[in-house]
């Protein structure tokens, strides 16, 4: 995980939500340990991370406008993928639609994303830290989210490994 600013979407309410919440902490307790299940929008994929002390006044200019215009979303959860050549299970979101629009809003913003190596690809990782046992690939396969999970804001979060990381702002949409 890079150091820097993150954008994410935490799954916080809900049926779904938790039933994310619960198949993390049984994949990866270590990933489970970090936060709450969630959607980058920057950092991973796509854009990268902020730098660290990147000044939050700043970043609320950039980023009020783009969360007052979005209405809260309702995330279909595809069943658990592997990433290719990789032991991360993510829950894929589809490619286009409103998380790639809200992304795209975010990416436009001019703020000083650092360069990452791959395309945005909308999901909730599930799984990244551990080796995965067929036992383990067999749980997740299993897993559907029961429903769509409802998010209505967009946090930022400094992250500088292996300090916990630090909520330093938290935007609610208003669309």
């Amino acid at each position: 995980m890079a150091h820097g600013i993150y954008l994410v979407t935490d799954l916080l309410e809900g049926e779904g939500a938790q039933a994310i919440a619960a198949l993390q902490r049984d994949l990866d307790p270590r990933l489970a340990a970090l936060g709450r299940p969630h959607v980058t929008f920057a950092g991973s994929s796509g854009v990268g991370v902020l730098p660290t002390g990147f000044p939050v006044d700043r970043l609320r200019a950039a980023l009020e406008p783009v969360c007052a215009a979005t209405p809260p979303l309702d995330l279909d959860f595809g069943p658990p993928a592997r990433f290719p050549a990789t032991n991360i299970v993510q829950l894929p979101l589809p490619v286009h639609g409103t998380v790639r629009a809200l992304y795209e809003r975010i990416a436009a913003t001019g703020l000083p994303f650092a360069p990452v190596r791959f395309a945005f690809t909308p999901h909730c990782t599930v799984h990244f830290f551990r080796t995965p046992t067929r036992e383990t690939w067999e749980r997740a396969r299993g897993f559907r989210v029961p429903g769509p999970v409802r998010v209505d804001r967009l946090q930022a979060y400094d992250t500088r490994d292996p300090q916990p990381a630090r909520l330093l702002l938290e935007l609610p949409f208003g669309g």
